[in-house]
């Protein structure tokens, strides 16, 4: 059975390939178009050079400065199971956050002494 399957997956792994090459190179040929737009219009190499840095660097610099590493490298820093751990950790940690204002709401409220009846 598995040998009927593995044609079908690496037919399916060769199109994701494909797809993610044809997403860079049409992103670094819309940015050069987007520079060399800008240097026609505006007649500055500066502009169009900003324009260029921008759509190729700037957006990979983001995912650096948010995550803290290369996105080439995300994958060696964490496991998939050390993801998932932290994951039910934050959202247990979230749960008990909510639960204990009731209860700390509930321990701080005064009671009432009791009214006793005068009849």
């Amino acid at each position: 059975m598995s040998a009927s399957i593995e044609p079908f997956f690496t037919v399916i792994a060769i199109v994701f390939e494909v797809i993610g090459a044809l997403a860079m190179v049409s992103g670094f040929v819309i940015a050069v178009v987007l520079a060399w737009r800008t240097l026609r219009r505006e007649r500055r190499a500066h502009a169009a050079y900003l324009v260029l840095r921008t759509t190729l660097v700037l957006s990979m610099s983001i995912q650096i400065e948010i995550e803290g590493t290369l996105p080439w490298r995300r994958a060696l820093l964490t496991s998939g199971g050390q993801v998932l751990a932290s994951s039910i950790a934050r959202e247990r940690g979230a749960a008990r956050a909510d639960e204990a204002p009731d209860q700390t709401f509930k321990a701080n409220v005064p009671t009432r002494p009791a009214i006793a009846s005068t009849t």
